[in-house]
Formats: structure tokens, C-alpha cells, sequence
């Protein structure tokens, strides 16, 4: 396991990354503009039909502007987990439509494109053709295997012989290593992780440092408590928004016991 620095946000991150950015911070909204910044996503009369038929949210209208972050608080997963893989891409709407006009990530540390078949470098290579920098794919193939702390020998095995937390490991330290302008961040795909008791402080660390300069929406959840960075939220409650607004007023709501 790579050396760990413990900042002053309580947070670990690795030594080397302390060296070079000793002003590791929280996650800052962007400055307020007079100008209101772009839409990067734009859901209008969305709708989408979950298993025996059932509604599992209909008719959602909404606005996700550039540099935005937004929890959802529900006490329905299916529906949030739904409305996440929509924004990331990864399920289409039964009816309504969205507008995505910025670079979108997958839900992070989930990638329905890899090869079960192919090496976590084999997998590596092709994600970084396509999502890294130009003339960038050799360091950026050495961050991932340094991420998810990968031996040779695991680098180089097809990730379906993978243990199952290093597969979610190598999935995660992936969908780290690109830059994209919006993240979708679905904790429950992050939990086996989050078991992983003082190491988990690792990976939050360096989820924080990846989102801390862009937008995402993300499903409230205690345990990872990335919601807490966010000042945008939504209640969906039986297929529907009951509240649009700050992220403390939705979470009060919900603590509230208001929203059921």
C-alpha cells in the first residue's frame, strides 16, 4: 500500500501527491458570476418504467449547469440509481428527453466497456486511446496501476481472475484517471470499498481531488459523504421532485422525516 499523508482535512492522500499539492483543500463551488454559466445536462418530461411495469420516476424536468453539484435525497434507490446511469449515459429514458452538452463520465468506478477477457493494462490501454491525453497514455497507464496499487503480475491478469475488490479497485482508479467536465457519483457501487474500513479514507481522497475543480451529482449517502460537498439537491419521493432547491434545505426536509 503506497504511503499516506493525513491533511488537514482529516483525509488521507498519497505522499507523493502531498508533495506536490500541499494545499489539498475541500471541494469549492465555483464563484458566483453575473453571467449564469452553461447547461451541461437537460432533462425535460423524463421518464423511466423499472421492472413489473412500475414507474420509477415520470415527467422530471431538469437544469444542471456547469460547475454545479447536486445530491439526490430519496429513500427510493431504484429511482435514483436510475436517474444517475441516465445522466452518465448508461440507460435511456421511456419517454421525455435529456440534452447532454458537456463530456460526461460513467458512474465512477462502474465501466460497462471493459473486456472481462483483456488485462487491467489491456484495458487500460484502449480507455486511455479514447478518454486520455494526447501523447499521455504511458503516464497515464502507470497513475492507474499506481492507484489501485496494482502488482505486475496483477496488472497484467485478465480482470475477470481478478479478486473482487481489486477489480473495483482497477474500475475506480480508471475512471479517476481521465478528465471529464461532469461526474456521476453512485455510492452504492463504491461500498465494497467503503467496508474496507481506514483504507477507504484513500479512495475518498483522491475522489475528492478529482471532483474538487468540476461538477457531479451524486446520491446522498452517510458513508461516503460526498453529498455534503454539494450546495444543489433534489427529494424524489414516489417518481417525483418534491423539492428543487439548496442541498441543506432537501436534507433538512428529509432528516425532517417530511419526505417519505
Amino acid at each position: 500500500m503506497p504511503a499516506k499523508v493525513l491533511t488537514q482535512t482529516g483525509l488521507f492522500i498519497p505522499a507523493e501527491m502531498a508533495a506536490s499539492d500541499s494545499n489539498f483543500l475541500p471541494i469549492q463551488d465555483p464563484a458566483p458570476g453575473r453571467v449564469k454559466p452553461p447547461n451541461v445536462i437537460c432533462l425535460k418530461g423524463a421518464s423511466i418504467i423499472g421492472p413489473n411495469h412500475r414507474m420509477l420516476f415520470e415527467n422530471i424536468d431538469l437544469r444542471i449547469r456547469k460547475g454545479e453539484r447536486w445530491a439526490i435525497y430519496t429513500k427510493q434507490r431504484q429511482a435514483g440509481l436510475a436517474l444517475l446511469r441516465c445522466i452518465a449515459g448508461v440507460k435511456s429514458l421511456d419517454q421525455g428527453c435529456i440534452d447532454v452538452t458537456s463530456n460526461v463520465s460513467w458512474s465512477l468506478g462502474e465501466i460497462k466497456a471493459l473486456s472481462k477477457t483483456l488485462s487491467a493494462e489491456e484495458n487500460s490501454y484502449y480507455l486511455a486511446g479514447i478518454f486520455g491525453q494526447s501523447g499521455q497514455r504511458a503516464s497515464e497507464l502507470k497513475c492507474i496501476r499506481q492507484m489501485a496499487s496494482m502488482e505486475m503480475s496483477e496488472w497484467l491478469t485478465p480482470i475477470q481472475s481478478l479478486p473482487v475488490l481489486k477489480k473495483l479497485e482497477f474500475q475506480l482508479a480508471l475512471s479517476l484517471a481521465f478528465d471529464f467536465d461532469f461526474y456521476v457519483v453512485d455510492p452504492f457501487v463504491l461500498r465494497p470499498l467503503l467496508r474496507a474500513g481506514a483504507y477507504s479514507t484513500y479512495w475518498q481522497s483522491l475522489i475528492l481531488k478529482r471532483l474538487r475543480h468540476r461538477g457531479f451529482i451524486t446520491l446522498a449517502d452517510a458513508r461516503l459523504g460526498i453529498d455534503t460537498c454539494c450546495r444543489r439537491g433534489l427529494v424524489l419521493e414516489k417518481g417525483a421532485i418534491l423539492k428543487q432547491g439548496s442541498a441543506s434545505d432537501c436534507r433538512s426536509l428529509v432528516e425532517a422525516g417530511l419526505a417519505e
